[in-house]
């Protein structure tokens, strides 16, 4: 990631790397954003998907985020696992997944307030204003 003199990243180039989940097939790839932190793609995949692994219990679709690095190896930023359950009926879908750490888990940040200090009001995270 990019970074200013005190190490605080302040963009990313992103790309998404995707395959079924728990299979050794080869990730498909789709282009890098430079020079952001809200990256957004809109790009398709084609991922062969037998019978059997599609009607298994658990079965997901594996996207990773890495930063990509021209000089160096990439820099991972996150992974989703989305469930294929109820996808039998080949609509489209538009959902967001939050990312988590290489095995796939969300990230759960918890922070200690003192309560004698008066806080500022939490930012409202808005999704609906993003890029389409």
């Amino acid at each position: 990631m990019d970074s200013t003199l005190l190490g605080k990243a302040t963009t990313a180039d992103p790309f998404v790397k995707v395959r079924l989940a728990g299979t050794a097939d080869r990730f498909q790839v789709c282009r890098h954003v430079p020079k952001t932190l809200r990256p957004w793609w809109n790009a398709e995949f084609r991922v062969p998907l037998p019978l059997a692994a599609a009607m298994a219990d658990g079965a997901s679709l594996e996207l990773v985020v890495e930063d990509y690095d021209m000089l160096s190896k990439n820099d991972f930023m996150g992974k989703a696992l989305i469930p294929l359950a109820g996808l039998e009926d080949k609509k489209t879908r538009r959902a967001w997944y939050a990312l988590g750490d290489e095995q796939g888990r969300q990230r759960v940040i918890r922070r200690r307030f003192d309560s004698s200090v008066p806080r500022k009001p939490a930012r409202e995270i808005r999704y609906e204003n993003a890029p389409r």
